[in-house]
């Protein structure tokens, strides 16, 4: 299947948000004919080149973008909200002109419903990730405001993969893994670690003086 292709310099995963800014010539005509057909694009992290200008080498492994929403701005570029989809693989660039599209193929990436995922891992992720969430969102200044967090084993897979500050690298490993079970078993180690990091920093933040009683 042919796609037409954003390479970026970020990952995205199944079921995350994306915003992006469009304002390249050759992507706000990949844009407009998106808008007019299949409503999707595919994105890949890039393995070598310049997300503007020449031509990227993007990575093996890629995600699917849905557009939810994309609107014109006032200096001629485009805001997308768009919503991951499914991950494919890139077999090869079919042509750059008038826009980068790519030969995809979608076979062995789907999410299966049948991979069994223990009840004792799922519940050592989610009881890691609740800290990891608590402890960014004290460090953000907005305590008590934890998501909701999915049941689904391939869905709670990638909203860790997304919040973990991990680098670009890691995250597309991340992506890379075939089955949800494994990719959760490589989060739990990478969830210490950055909980870890994040336990320093909230230690090292001072709390913020309690306001005084005027009155």
């Amino acid at each position: 299947m042919r796609i037409p292709l954003m390479p970026l310099n970020s990952v995205l995963y199944p079921w995350m948000p994306l915003v992006l800014s469009v304002y390249e010539e050759r992507y706000l005509r990949m844009l407009e004919e998106v808008l007019r057909g299949p409503q999707f694009f595919g994105t890949a992290l890039i393995a070598e080149g310049r997300e503007v200008g020449g031509p990227a080498v993007p990575h093996a492994v890629g995600t699917e973008v849905i557009i939810a929403r994309a609107w014109p701005v006032e200096d001629g570029s485009w805001r997308v909200v768009g919503i991951g989809r499914h991950r494919f693989r890139v077999l090869s660039m079919v042509t750059q002109e008038p826009y980068p599209v790519a030969e995809v193929d979608y076979a062995g990436l789907g999410e299966s419903c049948e991979e069994e995922v223990s009840e004792e891992l799922l519940a050592r992720v989610r009881r890691l990730f609740e800290e990891h969430l608590e402890l960014l969102l004290i460090l953000l200044g907005q305590p008590g405001m934890t998501p909701s967090i999915p049941e689904d084993a391939a869905r709670l897979s990638y909203m860790v993969a997304a919040h973990l500050g991990t680098g670009t690298l890691e995250r597309q490993r991340l992506l890379e893994i075939p089955g949800a079970r494994e990719r959760l078993e490589t989060e739990v180690g990478l969830l210490r670690q950055d909980l870890a990091r994040l336990r320093l920093f909230a230690a090292a933040t001072p709390s913020r003086p309690e306001r005084a009683d005027l009155n």
